[in-house]
């Protein structure tokens, strides 16, 4: 009995070691001044990689808006959403408070999103993230970056 939940656990651990080593994007041979040093940094990234996947927080907005919109890793875009306002909490990998807008709509199969963060100007495209979202957005103009950062 024991035999079998190894063979079901032995593998599992090693994906999630391998997980939890894999050093992606970073710089740790550079930075590092010593394997404790390395392992500090690591970690220190992946935190920082954790804060900027997510926002959390409240958006309130200056003028009439509405927002009821979900975007699962730019492929699933779903609703509507108009805000032009302020966010409080946890966004772009920022805390605090900061000038906010989207105006989003999103159809599953394709979507568009116009987002701003901080100094931005509504009046001037190039100051907020444009994209095209969903399987067909992702391949159709406008061609951004994704809009999960602040400008």
């Amino acid at each position: 009995m024991r035999r079998r939940t190894l063979v079901r656990e032995v593998p599992a651990l090693i994906v999630a070691l391998g997980a939890c080593l894999a050093i992606g994007c970073t710089s740790l041979p550079k930075r590092a001044k010593g394997p404790g040093h390395a392992v500090a940094l690591y970690f220190q990234d992946r935190v920082e990689d954790a804060f900027e996947t997510f926002d959390v927080g409240l958006t309130w907005s200056t003028k009439p808006g509405f927002a009821v919109y979900g975007n699962g890793v730019s492929v699933s875009p779903g609703g509507i959403a108009y805000v032009d306002g302020y966010f409080l909490g946890l966004g772009g990998g920022q805390l605090g408070v900061t000038s906010f807008y989207q105006a989003s709509l999103g159809l599953v199969a394709w979507g568009y999103e116009e987002v701003g963060w901080g100094d931005f100007d509504r009046a001037i495209p190039g100051t907020l993230d444009r994209q095209g979202v969903g399987v067909l957005g992702l391949l159709l103009p406008p061609y951004g970056r994704p809009s999960y950062t602040p400008s």
